[in-house]
């Protein structure tokens, strides 16, 4: 399977398990389940690309590359949810984002070394 597709079929996975994470942390925001949906995707769609296409080149170990792009993940998608959430609290933007992004990644690692998903 190209590269491009395995990149895609992660992204829906993690955008899945993010929306699950936080549709219910954020619901006391002002805005419809679809807005807050949409902003979840596009805050993924900001990160996930060079978590897949950047920190791969990077020079360093493959635990390293994790890291950085896990830090990248975290870092990049709480800021815009502090952003883009006028109402929510820059603290809550932070966990959200921590809480979302640990579950996205443990249920990756898990479909990668239980089924060879992706």
């Amino acid at each position: 399977m190209p590269y491009v597709a395995l990149w895609f079929r992660a992204f829906v996975f993690t955008v899945l398990m993010e929306l699950l994470v936080l549709q219910r942390l954020f619901r006391s925001t002002r805005g419809s389940t679809v807005r807050r949906g949409l902003l979840v995707v596009y805050a993924n769609l900001a990160s996930h690309p060079c978590v897949w296409f950047v920190f791969p080149l990077l020079p360093v170990s493959y635990a390293l590359q994790l890291v950085f792009a896990e830090l990248w993940a975290f870092a990049s998608e709480a800021l815009f949810y502090a952003v883009a959430f006028e109402d929510l609290a820059p603290r809550r933007a932070v966990w959200g984002s921590l809480l979302a992004n640990v579950v996205s990644l443990t249920g990756g690692l898990m479909l990668r070394h239980t089924l060879d998903w992706v």
